[in-house]
């Protein structure tokens, strides 16, 4: 929760998805990448953070997140317009997933070091950002590529940052910037 909770009538929430490395084997790895890493170094945030785990070896089950969603929702100050939707490897994957099947709910979409899924023209009205190491030996880059592709054929607003020298890890570049958390928290629906 931002630190500053009880002051604001209304947050934007950030739900983020973990990747493999990160499934509920040891809780605490959740603390290694991503948002939840940067609260562990002390960012304060503009923003309450919603961070699921992961069963090992199974994908995001995209129906019980959106009701966690919702729950979430329900119980704290949400800006329902200001809902946004990132996630890193697998979890980029979930993110997509998650956006095709419910393209009028986020603000804003970031999918990391993630692969192509179908349907991705749903998200038309969408903003969206798409991060990839050039340098991917585990997800190739050319998935994101072509998602952006299909995005830009529909007039989403889509930006695509292909990172040279860079592999799998493309989330600490990503989480790292300023510009992205800026252009993040600027998105409204």
């Amino acid at each position: 929760m931002p630190k500053q909770y009880e002051k604001e009538d209304a947050w934007p929430l950030l739900i983020f998805l973990h990747g493999s490395g990160s499934a509920i084997e040891d809780i605490e790895n959740i603390r290694m990448g991503g948002p939840p890493k940067r609260f562990e170094e002390g960012m304060d945030s503009e923003f309450i953070l919603l961070a699921p785990q992961l069963h090992a070896n199974l994908p995001w089950d995209v129906e019980r997140v959106f009701a966690l969603i919702q729950k979430v929702i329900l119980e704290h100050k949400v800006d329902h317009s200001r809902i946004y939707l990132t996630g890193l490897s697998r979890g980029g994957f979930g993110a997509w997933e998650l956006a095709v099947s419910n393209p009028d709910v986020f603000a804003a979409i970031a999918p990391i070091a993630a692969r192509d899924i179908p349907g991705v023209e749903r998200l038309a009205k969408s903003n969206v950002w798409i991060f990839h190491g050039q340098k991917d030996d585990g997800v190739p880059w050319q998935g994101s590529q072509y998602m952006y592709d299909r995005l830009k054929k529909v007039d989403a607003n889509v930006k695509l940052s292909l990172l040279e020298n860079v592999g799998h890890n493309a989330w600490d570049h990503a989480y790292g910037s300023d510009d992205f958390w800026q252009w993040l928290l600027a998105q409204k629906k």
